[in-house]
């Protein structure tokens, strides 16, 4: 069975053989140091991500919030957010992330009349 406890404490108590035995004792602590093996995930999410509907004429608009988080403690569990995904659409200069819990604005106009879908891969990862 695994205890979630971060740190144990102990007596250790010495003695000798001697009449009369002599003894010491002292106090140990032994700290449980995090290792990084639990991976962010999304707060809210279906399994194919997130479909959004913006209006064409859309500038500087909050469009959607996400939120994600690790079970690890300290370092390991700080996220960083970022935008992957088709570049040369030019996801990454329409679609900006903003914050710890991520808003993503559309930071120029949108237009519909260049029949091009903008796909982006939202991504989430431990900082290492």
């Amino acid at each position: 069975m695994l205890l979630n406890v971060r740190m144990y404490v102990c007596l250790v108590y010495v003695h000798n053989s001697g009449h009369p035995a002599l003894y010491d004792m002292t106090t140990v602590q032994v700290t449980v140091q995090d290792i990084n093996d639990n991976s962010p995930v999304f707060a809210s999410t279906t399994s194919g991500g997130w479909t959004l509907d913006v209006p064409e004429n859309a500038n500087m608009a909050a469009v959607h919030t996400v939120e994600a988080y690790d079970a690890d403690v300290g370092d390991n569990a700080r996220i960083t957010y970022f935008i992957t995904g088709n570049t040369s659409g030019g996801v990454k200069t329409i679609f900006k992330l903003f914050s710890d819990v991520v808003t993503i604005i559309v930071s120029k106009q949108t237009s519909h009349c260049t029949n091009e879908r903008k796909e982006s891969e939202r991504v989430r990862r431990d900082v290492i």
